[in-house]
């Protein structure tokens, strides 16, 4: 709604400016009113609102892990590092296979196992961001099908193309499966802590 609005305004002060006022204070005025809507329709356009119809089930542990559920149309997923205050640990065992709706996928760094063929035959997947390449590092990932970016897709650190990876000092281990079919990697930088590196 507040995106809808704010782009309104947009137009609509612009369209009045050359219809109108040539001014330079309406010139000034609607310039502002350019780069608030943009900030805003940037804000609205990267929302990380969990998505509704997830569905939760408790591990052993005592977290959570998800899967589809009714979300089955929905072609953003947003995966919650919380559910009803308890941490999202995993996604389930086939969580989201032949799924060929979903496009993007937002995955927390509370995330630190995925289970089998998750994300088998998820042919139209092709943006995954996350926020911190330590713990993607660190996930465990059941087989190659379990990674996200197992068709093709790209990764996203912080909202940024990943092309060119640096590895920070701090990881001593990259789990199997961590990159493979990540297409947009041109060059990985691998700092001397690591000292373990999977399939």
């Amino acid at each position: 709604f507040f995106c809808f609005c704010f782009l309104f305004v947009y137009v609509y002060s612009w369209f009045f400016l050359f219809c109108f006022y040539i001014t330079d204070f309406y010139f000034s005025f609607c310039i502002f009113c350019s780069v608030i809507c943009i900030f805003v329709l940037c804000l609205c356009s990267c929302s990380s609102e969990p998505t509704v119809g997830l569905k939760y089930s408790l591990l052993p542990d005592g977290t959570y892990q998800v899967s589809i559920g009714a979300a089955i149309n929905e072609e953003k997923i947003v995966i919650p590092s919380e559910y009803k205050g308890i941490a999202v640990t995993g996604i389930a065992i086939n969580g989201f296979r032949n799924n060929e709706i979903i496009e993007k996928v937002i995955i927390p760094k509370s995330v630190v196992t995925i289970g089998m063929s998750a994300f088998q035959n998820c042919k139209n997947l092709k943006s995954v961001y996350i926020n911190d390449i330590v713990t993607w590092c660190n996930i465990s990932f059941s087989s190659t099908l379990s990674n996200p970016l197992c068709n093709g897709a790209c990764l996203y650190l912080n909202n940024e193309l990943v092309t060119d990876l640096i590895i920070p000092n701090s990881v001593t281990k990259i789990e199997k499966y961590a990159f493979y079919g990540c297409s947009n990697l041109t060059s990985v930088t691998i700092p001397d802590s690591v000292t373990l590196i999977g399939n």
